[in-house]
């Protein structure tokens, strides 16, 4: 294919030498790395914006749901004990280990 290369080398005159030159050797698996590796850069960028905006609404809810959750997570877990029901019991101690969490988090 003779006129497929004179085609090639036209274009590089045209668009304007070495740049040209460099983006006609990248191939399809470079530019696919570089376009992940650029994605992975831009999601390292933007993911501590969305954590703080994430943790501003959840800061703004546990202020009032949180003495709620902790009650009821300390009557699920009692109750979980007395009656002897496993499920219960660990359903309270989540919910009161969630809050206990959630107040260090939000703390300190």
């Amino acid at each position: 294919m003779p006129g497929h290369l004179t085609a090639v080398a036209g274009a590089t005159r045209l668009i304007g030498g070495h740049s040209a030159k460099v983006a006609l050797s990248l191939s399809a698996r470079q530019i696919v790395i570089i376009c992940v590796i650029l994605g992975a850069f831009a999601v390292l960028v933007i993911l501590p914006v969305l954590g703080g905006m994430l943790v501003d609404v959840v800061s703004a809810g546990a202020a009032k749901f949180g003495v709620a959750v902790f009650f009821v997570g300390l009557g699920t877990l009692g109750l979980g004990l007395i009656a002897s029901v496993r499920f219960l019991t660990v359903i309270g101690a989540c919910l009161v280990g969630a809050v206990v969490l959630g107040a260090i988090f939000d703390n300190y």
